[in-house]
């Protein structure tokens, strides 16, 4: 189980949502109900809060070539948020809400989202701008690592979630 405390953990329990037959009943039924949380976010003050949400991907295969343009990794999110306290926690082998052994080259990245649907773009109402940089960290020789070494490699998502 996955609860909020004073550690990091990386949670899969973020509610799911099954998707069945007809998929576009599903998905727009989804998406009003994204949408009315939102609006109630709106109503009590926490529309714009975010939170940090990780991707898991292990090494698939190496590229040939590689295209896209190189950024600085993000080094702080708040006060427990920082590599430095994420990488402790990484290699203390309890981050993970999940059975997990890690391999050779996994990956993973951290980015900060809002918590609710953007509604009413042209209402004027406009969200500060989040630092879209990722924080992340590479598994090689035994131990995490900040950093992405990813360049040239191809990755399969192995899980996702939030940080709490």
């Amino acid at each position: 189980m996955c609860t909020p405390n004073n550690d990091i953990k990386f949670c899969t329990c973020e509610p799911t949502e099954e998707i069945h037959v007809n998929f576009a009943d599903e998905v727009e039924r989804i998406y009003e109900m994204r949408k009315f949380e939102a609006e109630m976010a709106k109503e009590n003050g926490t529309y714009n809060d975010t939170h940090f949400k990780w991707e898991l991907n292990r090494f698939h295969k190496p590229l040939l070539s590689r295209m896209g343009q190189m950024s600085t990794a993000r080094k702080i999110f708040n006060d427990k948020l920082t590599e430095e306290a994420i990488l402790s926690f990484l290699n203390s082998g309890t981050s993970f809400d999940f059975e997990y052994v890690p391999d050779e080259k996994d990956l993973i990245e951290i980015r900060e989202h809002f918590k609710y649907l953007q509604i009413n773009k042209d209402s004027g109402i406009k969200r500060p701008k989040i630092n879209s940089r990722a924080m992340s960290f590479t598994f090689l020789s035994g131990e995490w690592h900040i950093g992405d070494y990813s360049g040239g490699y191809s990755y399969r998502n192995l899980k996702k979630g939030t940080v709490t």
